[in-house]
């Protein structure tokens, strides 16, 4: 945590071994400040209060420190069940939340989440990943590249295996169901999103190599951070492929619109 309660105010840690409270629990916590790790707050009993939480890294802090002061750490607590969970930030004026996310995260989890906040969005950090990343910036091409010759040698070596072992009407039958079915993904996907072409350069086909399916589910608004000087929403998740149709946002823009 960034946060605890010391002297009936909320601030940051600033020396190791000193005591404070808990903003969601209210149990004691103790100041951790080192070189290695972001100075932050932990419980002394090292009981963890808020399920969701998780180790906080520099990533996370240099997108907390965007914000004001009272958009961060904030304590949600649903009245009828009295359940607490801190959030990163929250605009109340806007009643949204921004979650940032760094580490892996299950289905679950996420639904879990996006059923507990009225209206959020989500900061995933792709950083470790971008080895596995490509960006198509024709968006045409890249999904048919991508998504369409992608399942041809899956075809072709079904049709080839049922030839072989002679099962000829079988073959010509899945060759055909498969071929219109994939004809039709090839389609949806390329026809659908051929107006985004026209547009400023801000439209791209994500392409992620063993991508982490569980974001394809999820409903509130989903972005993804490089390490660049944007932030990149995601339009439409291609479940067939692990890829995501996205456009890109100044991140000062993105910032300047939650911090109001």
């Amino acid at each position: 945590m960034k946060y605890a309660i010391v002297d009936g105010k909320k601030r940051e840690a600033q020396k190791s071994g000193e005591l404070g409270k808990c903003i969601c629990c209210g149990k004691d916590t103790i100041a951790h400040c080192g070189k290695i790790k972001v100075n932050h707050w932990k419980h002394k009993s090292l009981q963890v209060c808020d399920s969701w939480s998780e180790l906080e890294t520099e990533w996370h802090r240099s997108w907390k420190n965007q914000f004001p002061s009272n958009f961060q750490e904030v304590v949600m607590k649903d009245l009828d069940s009295g359940e607490k969970h801190i959030a990163d930030i929250y605009n109340a004026k806007q009643d949204v939340v921004i979650e940032i996310q760094n580490s892996p995260i299950t289905l679950e989890e996420i639904n879990s989440r996006e059923q507990y906040y009225n209206k959020l969005i989500w900061i995933v950090n792709l950083q470790p990943y971008i080895d596995n990343i490509k960006l198509h910036e024709n968006i045409l091409n890249g999904i048919y590249d991508a998504v369409y010759l992608f399942w041809q040698p899956n075809l072709n070596k079904r049709i080839k295996e049922l030839r072989n072992i002679g099962n000829y009407f079988e073959a010509e039958k899945i060759k055909n169901e498969e071929d219109e079915y994939y004809s039709y993904l090839y389609n949806k996907y390329y026809f659908h999103n051929s107006h985004l072409v026209s547009a400023e350069d801000d439209y791209f086909l994500l392409e992620w190599k063993y991508q982490h399916k569980r974001w394809n589910y999820t409903s509130a608004h989903l972005f993804f951070d490089f390490g660049d000087s944007y932030v990149y929403m995601v339009l439409e998740s291609i479940k067939i492929w692990n890829g995501f149709i996205v456009k890109r946002f100044k991140k000062e823009k993105f910032i300047s619109k939650y911090s109001k």
